[in-house]
């Protein structure tokens, strides 16, 4: 039979590894062989609170405050509660009920900081959470509320030092990742976000997450071939439609058309539904000016894609157009518009469109809408200031 302290620990392992149903199944086991096992019942508790399955819990604590009436550790989780609840009042005070019975317990105190924080009581938050991390310093969760504390301080190089420091404590804390690199995003330091997560896979070889992150910021950058390795490991671990279908476009856009053709055909195989293959292959094909096979890629993917995407009824207003079908690229276009008005390719090629075609007062219109729309790009706005003085 399993010890209370061997339970927890094995429970804790699964849970900050995702794997909720191995830990539900090692606690209803522990459960058959000791009804009376109360850390069982706490950790069934948080489970359900991990995934959010909050009516679930508030059974379980039902059940256990039947048996265990007025537990501190119970109080606790019934803090929790009210947190997940967002009911930041109850869960002050049940969380500090139970720390003046548990004042060693790290965990009550982060959690006290947490619904003080939700509170407004900055200055209590903060105390708590040093007390937390006095009591238990590689606490990842309570480094990560401290930064959310100093924060709203205003002390923004301290957050982030407190960030680095939870993924320090758990390189599996995805929070922590996400939250660092939306900060280098801010600061546009995207190398440095490319060294963070290198220096994470080398530490954790089998985190996909990082090899999704390393292709999305090498995709930030341009680097189309510097992000391919990492999608195709992705592919390779997945197995899945969309992860090969990314390898395709990094292929294509590294300058490979022949392997990305394989690549989609590869794709349409696997799922013909899917309009996403048909749409990068009508790309290939546009490029090569194989116009007829675009074309009748671009409308299978109109097909299929319904009004989830504009860009196939653009491609198909472009070829309409460079055959000087001006009504016929004028309703692909007018389509694409409907299913994406911040788009900025079919309202400019709207505007290209009223030009040839020589309708010169629609030009101006949709011209000033396409300017609009290219906010900060300025290559774009060149584009349109160029068709409108042409005009």
């Amino acid at each position: 039979m399993i010890n209370p302290q061997e339970l927890v620990k094995q429970t804790s392992d699964f849970f900050r590894f995702g794997k909720f149903e191995e830990a539900e199944t090692l606690l209803d086991r522990t459960l058959k062989e000791n009804p009376n096992c109360f850390e069982a019942r706490l950790e069934q508790i948080r489970s359900a609170l991990f995934q959010d399955n909050i009516d679930n819990a508030f059974q379980l604590i039902g059940e256990a405050a039947a048996i265990y009436p007025n537990d501190p550790r119970l109080v606790a989780l019934q803090g929790i509660w009210f947190l997940e609840k967002q009911e930041f009042k109850g869960a002050e005070a049940a969380l500090s009920w139970a720390a003046k019975v548990l004042p060693e317990d790290s965990n009550i105190r982060l959690n006290w900081a947490i619904a003080s924080r939700n509170l407004g009581d900055i200055q209590k938050a903060e105390e708590e959470i040093l007390k937390s991390l006095s009591l238990n310093p590689a606490s990842e969760l309570a480094h990560f509320e401290y930064s959310r504390i100093l924060m709203l301080q205003g002390k923004i190089q301290d957050a982030v030092l407190q960030i680095l420091k939870s993924i320090d404590c758990n390189i599996y804390f995805i929070t922590g990742f996400i939250a660092i690199t939306k900060y280098l995003k801010l600061k546009k330091d995207l190398d440095a976000a490319i060294l963070l997560y290198k220096d994470a896979i080398r530490i954790a070889p089998n985190v996909d997450f990082f090899y999704g992150q390393l292709a999305i910021l090498y995709e930030e950058k341009g680097d189309y071939a510097a992000a391919l390795p990492y999608a195709q490991h992705l592919a390779e671990t997945n197995k899945s439609y969309y992860d090969d279908l990314r390898v395709g476009i990094y292929t294509f856009l590294s300058g490979n058309a022949a392997d990305a053709e394989s690549i989609f055909l590869k794709c349409i195989k696997r799922d013909a539904s899917k309009w996403d293959a048909y749409y990068n292959l009508g790309e290939i094909y546009l490029m090569q000016n194989k116009v007829d096979e675009a074309n009748t890629h671009y409308q299978k993917a109109a097909d299929l894609v319904n009004s989830l995407d504009s860009r196939p009824f653009n491609q198909l207003g472009v070829i309409a157009l460079s055959k000087n079908d001006f009504k016929k690229a004028a309703d692909y276009f007018q389509k694409a518009i409907s299913i994406n008005q911040n788009a900025f390719e079919p309202v400019f090629n709207m505007a290209l469109t009223c030009k040839k075609s020589g309708d010169t007062l629609a030009v101006s219109d949709w011209g000033q809408k396409a300017f609009i729309l290219a906010g900060d790009n300025v290559s774009k706005k060149y584009e349109v200031q160029k068709l409108l003085k042409s005009a």
